[in-house]
């Protein structure tokens, strides 16, 4: 089994990639976690670089929310930090930082939220807590009730620093805040299921193309080009969900839509085929 460090940074850390060089040199870090929301309606200011940097420093990272207690809504402001302004893809490991207590029924409110992001498609999911929040009381959460195989990850502090130190049977553990990198104070983790620390890989799914059809709808801003191959940009576009005519038209062994404004791409990621 092979343990790995990670670390989870939020506004409260620099938003540079040399900060996040040194962090990886001091305590050989693998990845991070970054806080990109918190409650309904706010979004970290550094996010977006911590994970562009990140992503340059690790090749890899992952994201978390501070939950407050409305779970609907709270996933719904996370994804659309998600989508939107971090761009992250469905391989993305995701987070609940559930440490609020006095929350009856928390398990649930923590289960709307993780239904909520696992039906947009972000399958990789983890609750984390301190470890007297996991199932002791009725308002704590019970580990066997999280919903879609949601995993926890759990705070426990003043073990020391060794792996071995863990609490029982815990597979990714935060073991200190105190870890101190230019001046800046960071929290560190273990993680010994290794999706936290090295992120998702998954293979890319083959591209598809329409071989057929003759009006299609876009899913998003498409580009119209002069030529097949799709190197000599036009001005024009189709607006999301604007419908258009099409040819399907054969450029080697993959497919262009021919529409009265030039060719744009054939692949399926990119519009709906009406009819």
């Amino acid at each position: 089994m092979t343990i790995n460090r990670f670390a989870d940074i939020s506004n409260w850390q620099p938003a540079t990639k040399s900060w996040l060089q040194a962090l990886k040199n001091e305590y050989n870090v693998k990845s991070t976690c970054v806080m990109i929301t918190q409650n309904i309606g706010f979004f970290s200011p550094t996010a977006i670089a911590q994970c562009y940097y990140s992503y340059q420093v690790f090749g890899s990272f992952s994201c978390y929310h501070f939950f407050k207690g409305n779970g609907t809504a709270e996933a719904h402001n996370f994804l659309n930090a998600l989508q939107n302004k971090i761009h992250a893809d469905k391989s993305t490991v995701v987070m609940i930082d559930a440490e609020t207590e006095n929350i009856p029924n928390l398990t649930a409110h923590i289960n709307n939220f993780i239904d909520v992001v696992y039906n947009a498609g972000y399958h990789h999911i983890y609750v984390y807590s301190m470890g007297s929040m996991f199932n002791y009381r009725s308002d704590g959460i019970q580990t066997g009730k999280l919903h879609h195989g949601a995993k926890p990850w759990i705070a426990s502090i003043g073990r020391g620093n060794s792996w071995d130190n863990r609490p029982t049977g815990v597979k990714v553990w935060q073991y200190t805040w105190t870890g101190n990198v230019q001046g800046h104070s960071v929290d560190l983790d273990y993680d010994s299921i290794g999706e936290l620390s090295k992120g998702i890989n998954e293979k890319p799914k083959k591209a598809t193309y329409w071989q057929k059809g003759k009006l299609f709808e876009a899913k998003s801003m498409l580009s119209t080009y002069s030529d097949l191959h799709l190197k000599s940009k036009r001005a024009p576009r189709f607006g999301a969900k604007s419908c258009f005519y099409a040819d399907v038209v054969k450029d080697g062994k993959i497919t262009r839509l021919k529409t009265h404004l030039g060719y744009v791409s054939a692949n399926t990621n990119f519009s709906h085929r009406v009819k």
